[in-house]
């Protein structure tokens, strides 16, 4: 359980020194992770952090929503319906998961655990975000090159 929580701050502290360079920050960081970073920045309290990463977390929500709308109308019936099997038992992980941190983070004391937390959540969704985003990538090269 110490190695956990000492991973985990040490987990917090790179997420934060990485969300802070400056090179990262102008030129490669997702519009998402910038607007966490510059809310952080105006919100630097336990609460704004949370209410920050809330917004953050609805953010990729958004986009994995959107992509996944995106690709389910950009492939066959069939892969539709492998993409429809896939998603839910992302939603089914992720639930799982969320109940996991909820559980394991409940016994934590202080209150850069209930951040740590709400972190943890988001960096789930971000993950799926990512993905499906690269997956209409992936179906959009496929088609493209079907049609040269």
């Amino acid at each position: 359980m110490a190695n956990h929580n000492i991973l985990s701050v040490v987990i917090v502290a790179l997420f934060v020194c990485v969300a802070k360079s400056p090179g990262i920050q102008k030129s490669e960081q997702h519009p998402i992770d910038l607007a966490l970073s510059q809310c952080i920045d105006k919100h630097p309290s336990t609460a704004g952090m949370n209410a920050c990463t809330e917004k953050a977390t609805a953010a990729w929500d958004a986009q994995m929503n959107r992509d996944y709308k995106k690709l389910t109308s950009a492939v066959s019936a069939e892969t539709r319906k492998k993409l429809v099997v896939a998603q839910r038992a992302w939603i089914a992980f992720r639930d799982s998961e969320f109940g996991f941190l909820d559980s394991e983070y409940a016994h934590a004391s202080g209150t850069m655990y209930s951040t740590m937390k709400l972190g943890d959540k988001s960096q789930i969704v971000k993950a799926r975000a990512l993905s499906i985003h690269e997956y209409v990538s992936l179906v959009a090269d496929i088609s493209e090159s079907r049609g040269k």
